[in-house]
């Protein structure tokens, strides 16, 4: 009895259950994920700017909890998540990174 009840407390329990109405529709979060893999500089505010382009709307701190909630936050995460990515996918080459500012090679 004991036992079950050092395993139970150990265990995390949230009792906050994600409102999913308050959330952007799925297409939209693929969207912003693809992009985010294949531009990796680009930030919140460009990844809105260019989703608004292709007709979906969504403003930049959307874009910001997407990221939040597919662990890409930040750099390290979101490197963690390149390699896992080019990983699935051996046959195709990284994604080719344009930096903003700088003549492609």
């Amino acid at each position: 009895m004991r036992d079950v009840a050092r395993f139970l407390a150990l265990q995390e329990i949230s009792r906050r259950k994600p409102v999913l109405k308050n959330r952007i529709a799925v297409e939209l979060g693929e969207a912003i994920v693809a992009l985010a893999t294949k531009q990796p500089v680009f930030g919140q505010v460009r990844i809105a700017n260019e989703l608004q382009k292709r007709g979906m709307t969504v403003s930049p701190a959307g874009v910001r909890c997407v990221w939040l909630r597919h662990d890409l936050e930040t750099m390290k995460k979101w490197l963690k998540t390149l390699i896992r990515y080019c990983m699935r996918s051996p046959s195709s080459p990284l994604p080719r990174m344009r930096w903003p500012g700088r003549a492609a090679p």
